[in-house]
């Protein structure tokens, strides 16, 4: 592999988004960006409790709805990131973020998509200890159409979320050793 590599990953609540770009930053040794890390930040700030999923998201489409390419930005000064270095980008839950990424990396950016059925990311989202009736109604905000549809119909590779981690990591390397 050579240049720079912006691997961003994207897939519903309980998809096994974050726990697959961990081990993937971790595999590469790309430091790891977290769109949902700044959303919590900025919803503390504002005096929100960061564990209130809905809080959050409606937080995150404000920010996205305001300016896309400002809440990149902001994201990115967040994790303090070096302009020409590789790294991990989850939590991806927007086109129109995904737009402006493909504007400023431009080839150097791959994204990658879990795909998993609304069962699925709910049994996995409880399972982790989130409460069922939060994570009922946040599978139902717009917020995850916009994620099970429109950036599984932009992504560069699909992966089935229903593999196991170790299975879907050995798909990502070989996606990017071939990539880059």
């Amino acid at each position: 592999m050579t240049g720079r590599i912006i691997l961003v990953f994207s897939g519903q609540i309980g998809s096994g988004k974050s726990s697959l770009a961990k081990a993937i930053s971790d595999e590469f040794g790309f430091p790891r960006i977290s769109f949902g890390g700044y959303v919590r930040h900025l919803v503390v700030q504002s005096g929100g409790n960061e564990g209130d999923r809905k809080a959050l998201q409606d937080e995150g489409e404000r920010q996205v709805r305001r300016d896309p390419r400002a809440f990149l930005l902001a994201t990115l000064d967040h994790h303090d990131v070096d302009d020409a270095a590789s790294f991990v980008i989850e939590g991806l839950r927007h086109v129109s973020i995904l737009n402006e990424m493909r504007k400023l990396f431009g080839a150097d950016l791959f994204h990658i998509h879990l795909a998993a059925d609304k069962h699925i990311a709910f049994e996995r989202a409880v399972a982790r200890g989130d409460d069922p009736n939060i994570v009922a109604c946040a599978l139902q905000h717009s917020v995850e159409a916009d994620v099970a549809i429109a950036l599984l119909e932009t992504a560069d590779v699909v992966l089935p979320a229903s593999e196991s981690q170790s299975e879907l990591i050995a798909q990502v390397i070989s996606v990017v050793e071939q990539r880059f």
